[in-house]
């Protein structure tokens, strides 16, 4: 039996979907990979589409990470992750709307028991993040800073208090600070360059926070995953994203161990190297209590 059977709706979380609607487990589309869960009318009693697994969402077991599974609504894929909750959005309006929102179960029939090792890490990867703020609007950029516990190990390498380039290890249950950003295709942008499909877009910082920067943010370019696969969690010039059709939203993450600081610059890598990379925008992180990890 898959557990859990219902998806709990966000507490205080305004939506289209609830509390006419709930996500329960659909077993017709369910694989040994990967489980989905279809839109249920409560009243009813009914999946909505009956069998066809309509507004259908998906949940990949080696990663616990959440998509959308279908053609229809909701259409941010993946799912968009805010703190400890998933948001299923519809991003063909403006502003796009909010269409349910669940708390990311942390115990599931796919999350292995006990989860990761150490003591202080989440149990789970990508372990659940916590917002401290969410939906900075900069012309039609979307900006977020959230935080969270190490699985099992990351990695880097930055210009570590001005002596040199070296590597750095944080472990289990070290925090991690991520800045998030998510842009649609295609609209239009008064801050920069329009985001266009295909693009790859990465994430840079202002030249005194970058890794090789006085006062370095020290970005974390390798996690350990719960299968001991290397993941690289920041969208660098060597790790874009590429923005897919038009009307629907990319995401882009960097992460760092010292409460990020200075300008966060999204550009578009230029196919022809000789050519400067466009900006598509900014924004200037505040100084913030620094990071338990090293100082």
């Amino acid at each position: 039996m898959t557990t859990p059977n219902a998806l709990s709706p966000t507490p205080g979380v305004t939506s289209s979907w609830h509390p006419t609607y709930e996500y329960r487990v659909n077993t017709a589309h369910s694989t040994s990979t990967e489980t989905v869960y279809s839109l249920w009318h409560v009243n009813n009693g009914i999946f909505v589409g009956g069998a066809n697994a309509t507004h259908g969402i998906k949940v990949v077991h080696s990663s616990n990470q959440w998509f959308d599974y279908g053609t229809d609504i909701p259409n941010n894929d993946p799912l968009t992750v805010n703190g400890l909750n998933i948001e299923l959005y519809d991003t063909s309006t403006t502003p796009h709307t909010l269409l349910y929102s669940f708390i990311k179960p942390t115990t599931a029939s796919w999350i292995p028991a006990g989860g990761g090792s150490g003591s202080g890490g989440s149990g789970v990867y990508p372990p659940p993040r916590t917002s401290h703020w969410f939906g900075v609007v900069l012309s039609v950029i979307s900006w977020g800073l959230s935080t969270y516990n190490i699985y099992l190990t990351a990695t880097g390498s930055t210009n570590y208090l001005g002596e040199g380039t070296s590597a750095f290890e944080l472990m289990s249950g070290d925090k991690a600070n991520e800045v998030s950003a998510s842009i649609e295709v295609g609209a239009q942008n008064n801050s920069g360059a329009n985001v266009s499909p295909g693009d790859e877009l990465y994430v840079t910082m202002d030249e005194d926070h970058a890794d090789d920067g006085v006062n370095p943010n020290m970005t974390i370019t390798a996690e350990e995953d719960s299968n001991g696969a290397i993941q690289n969690p920041s969208n660098t010039i060597t790790n874009p994203v590429v923005a897919g059709t038009s009307g629907t939203v990319v995401d882009l993450h960097i992460v760092t161990v010292k409460p990020p600081q200075g300008t966060f610059t999204i550009k578009i890598k230029n196919p022809d190297p000789q050519l400067a990379d466009n900006s598509v925008g900014s924004i200037v992180m505040p100084r913030r209590r620094r990071s338990g990890n090293f100082w």
